[in-house]
């Protein structure tokens, strides 16, 4: 019998690892109700239905991508999903039908990938043939790496087999996985109304059992860099339910040759719903502020802070957090900033456009942490990072910041504004400045830096300076948008357009009458 394998990501970028384990962070809880957005929680938006249980995806012959979002393991934290999906040995006749469609599960893989260090690991359940075991059991293997691209026969140390635990084969059987750097993949399923679920931990008494932990410890753990964030993945495999595949034999062409799960929970947020409807009892989660490439912060200059969408987003942010996350509304998160100087005074950043223009004026240690908020009001705020402000080179031009748009007109003197420069010591150093018009041709400079512009367009500023030695320097530039005078009317010029449509209208009715009179 023919399969395809179809993978299934669910959406959780940073997930907020709502059960509170973070407990040097400020969460609030509101159980507000919210509407579930099912694009952002699992990345085949087209084929994904609410139920009342929770989120159902259905995959089968298409190949698709895995969670858009993260998963914090740093520290001892896990990542636990929740979920119901067939499981039936390969050869049952016993399949789930649903509005004229039949769906057929005998493979799940969930596969967690490391994104500090490449690690990569699978858990995959499937129902026996009843060929090895009694056909009520779930099977379950664990690797070190996918197992498409290393089979067991290759990489004999890094699979995890022969683990038979019993359990209830049937169209809603329930598995509850967590994840963590420590004891790896913990699986639990069964009846969710029995207590006969069994646990299964990578090592123990399985076959390759305390080889693959070793593998996976390494991959995850390795020496000096603990995995702090996770990507995690779910692969669903389909196959025909009838002899022969009705589509030319092919069962990747068989639109009945489909799976089904229904994902009930992710990291204790609940996805049970009443058309989409769900209480958003979970905080979000950002991580915390970075310093990007350990660069020198100086006082009195602009810094930005930007909160990335993945780990492996090359952002160009001095200050940067890696992600953010939340199961449910990811797309409606709002964030802000607080910053301690060494003072104690505390300067807010309230929304995320403030984030470009980070001051910081006091040498010495600052804290900064960012909070993330969702739609229903729960809030997570991360631990506060510190960092040095020092002197440093420092120009700056006087009521402007690198960037800034001045106005100007045609013919009218405008005066530039003054600037100054200063050494890490605290010396004064020569700032020069100079003008390029429109057309990039520079511009002659008269007494107080002043010129006439004589075109309109975008003029340039460009004020530079740099330390005695040479070893430091800085550029600010400003812009001047340069418009053409206004024109003045008033006696003696020309009609205006409506006031010649006006005369000659009165023109014309006089001609009338004229003619009229004449008979």
């Amino acid at each position: 019998m023919k399969k395809t394998i179809a993978t299934v990501a669910l959406i959780l970028t940073a997930c907020s690892f709502f059960s509170g384990v973070h407990a040097a962070a400020a969460v609030t809880e509101t159980n507000k109700e919210v509407y579930g957005d099912a694009t952002k929680i699992i990345q085949w938006a087209d084929y994904t239905a609410w139920e009342e249980e929770g989120l159902a995806v259905y995959a089968g012959q298409w190949e698709g991508g895995g969670f858009s979002m993260f998963f914090d393991v740093s520290d001892g934290k896990e990542v636990n999903v929740k979920f119901k999906v067939p499981v039936y040995e390969n050869e049952s006749e016993n399949n789930v039908t649903e509005n004229g469609s039949v769906y057929t599960k005998y493979i799940v893989d969930m596969i967690v990938e490391s994104f500090d260090n490449s690690g990569m690991a699978v858990l995959r359940l499937w129902g026996d043939s009843g060929k090895s075991v009694d056909s009520t059991n779930v099977a379950a293997k664990i690797t070190c790496g996918d197992l498409h691209d290393k089979t067991p026969e290759e990489k004999p140390n890094e699979v995890a087999d022969n683990v038979w635990v019993k359990g209830v084969m049937r169209e809603n059987s329930e598995f509850d996985i967590s994840f963590n750097t420590t004891d790896f993949f913990k699986a639990v399923w069964g009846d969710w109304t029995t207590e006969k679920a069994s646990l299964l931990t990578a090592s123990g008494t399985v076959e390759n059992g305390q080889a693959v932990q070793e593998s996976l410890n390494a991959k995850f753990n390795p020496e000096g860099n603990e995995c702090k964030t996770v990507q995690v993945y779910f692969r669903l495999s389909a196959q025909c339910p009838y002899a022969e595949c009705p589509v030319d034999g092919c069962v990747e062409h068989d639109p009945e040759a489909v799976s089904k799960m229904i994902i009930t929970e992710v990291n204790g947020q609940s996805l049970a719903n009443s058309d989409g409807v769900l209480v958003d009892n979970a905080a979000p989660f950002v991580a915390p502020v970075q310093i990007r490439g350990n660069k020198e912060i100086n006082i009195k200059k602009e810094y930005s802070l930007e909160v990335q969408s993945s780990p492996r987003d090359l952002g160009k942010a001095d200050f940067y957090c890696d992600y953010a996350s939340d199961v449910v509304c990811y797309d409606r998160l709002t964030f802000s900033a607080k910053v301690v100087a060494p003072s104690g005074k505390e300067t807010t950043y309230p929304t995320y456009d403030d984030f470009s223009k980070l001051v910081f004026e006091e040498l010495g240690v600052h804290k900064i942490s960012v909070t993330v908020t969702d739609e229903a009001g729960n809030s997570y705020t991360t631990p506060e990072t510190q960092f040095e402000a020092v002197r440093g080179f420092l120009l700056s031009v006087e009521g402007y910041s690198d960037g800034d748009t001045i106005e100007g007109t045609v013919g009218k003197e405008i005066v530039l504004p003054a600037a100054s420069a200063t050494d890490k010591h605290g010396a004064e150093c020569a700032v020069a400045v100079k003008v390029e018009n429109p057309y990039g041709k520079e511009v002659e400079l008269g007494e107080g830096n002043s010129f006439k512009p004589t075109a309109q367009g975008v003029y340039k500023v460009i004020y530079t300076s740099s330390s005695a030695d040479g070893s430091a320097s800085g550029t600010v530039t400003l812009r001047i948008a340069v418009r053409k005078a206004e024109k003045k009317s008033g006696c003696g010029s020309a009609l205006t357009g409506s006031a010649f449509v006006l005369l000659s209208a009165a023109a014309l009715g006089a001609a009338l009458k004229r003619k009229n009179e004449r008979g």
